[in-house]
């Protein structure tokens, strides 16, 4: 249970399979998903978006995560620093309202509580994590070849402003994940919204810093270590 509230916060709850009772058609989210495109169609494939990230090694923000559930009257709202790798995996440090810091690796996930508690659950014994992960790395790393394999894209571009929407293809993903929609500005995503579990949404909004580019520290490299 445990795992299940930790993955929640980042990549959404169990979903029903679309199309059942008191799920809304995909289209109802948001009207991008009434324009699917091909990766490979010029105007996404040489969009500046999937350019970027295309050939972008490392990606830092800071984030605000706002996590909207229907049985509760108001949003429950957090704040921390974001690191991507290509290399390595992907970071999120949680700053407030508690300290709290989860890695995600290509073989295991890495929880440490604001007491400095270490939980690390390999994904070699959970293949829905692993195939999570995959997925996590597929959508922030926007491989033309990749992204297809795992989620029907559309996208919506209008000048420099865009928003792309993706489907999971297997149906065990999409009961962890129902759908995604990516904003941005230019090369830059400015929010991350997914669609969850009655009618619960999360989004992040990503405001990116000076350095958010610059090669991994020591200290970031050492976080994406395996536990002695």
């Amino acid at each position: 249970m445990k795992r299940a509230i930790l993955l929640a916060s980042l990549l959404s709850l169990s979903l029903p399979e679309p199309g059942t009772s008191g799920d809304p058609a995909i289209s109802e989210y948001d009207p991008v998903f009434s324009f699917p495109v091909s990766m490979h169609d010029d105007a996404l494939r040489h969009h500046p978006f999937v350019e970027h990230s295309k050939t972008t090694a490392v990606v830092r923000a800071t984030f605000v995560q706002e996590k909207r559930i229907k049985a509760l009257r108001r949003p429950l709202i957090s704040s921390g620093g974001f690191l991507f790798s290509k290399q390595h995996g992907a970071r999120w440090q949680t700053r407030k309202p508690f300290t709290n810091t989860v890695v995600i690796t290509q073989d295991r996930l890495t929880q440490i509580n604001r007491h400095g508690d270490v939980e690390t659950f390999s994904s070699s014994r959970h293949p829905m994590m692993k195939a999570m992960t995959k997925v996590f790395t597929a959508m922030l790393a926007m491989d033309p070849d990749e992204v297809p394999q795992h989620f029907g894209v559309h996208a919506r571009i209008q000048d420099a402003t865009w928003t792309i929407g993706l489907v999971p293809r297997e149906a065990k993903m999409r009961k962890l994940i129902h759908a995604i929609i990516l904003q941005g500005d230019g090369p830059h995503m400015t929010q991350l919204t997914m669609f969850e579990q009655y009618g619960d949404i999360t989004s992040f909004r990503f405001a990116y810093e000076n350095d958010r580019h610059a090669p991994l520290t020591a200290g970031e490299l050492a976080a994406f270590a395996p536990a002695p």
